[in-house]
């Protein structure tokens, strides 16, 4: 079975968002900050 990119708390606070007026466009931005929060940091090109 397939792992779920977002945790069913995530999809919950999404459609929670959506039903209160939000629109598409702010709820992409939001999907956008999870994602990029979730992924696990480069260090290849960090400057120590």
């Amino acid at each position: 079975m397939k792992r779920s990119r977002f945790s069913e708390e995530q999809i919950i606070g999404i459609l929670k968002e959506h039903e209160s007026g939000v629109p598409i466009a702010g709820l992409d931005t939001l999907l956008a900050a999870i994602q990029n929060a979730a992924r696990p940091r480069s260090t290849k090109n960090s400057v120590a």
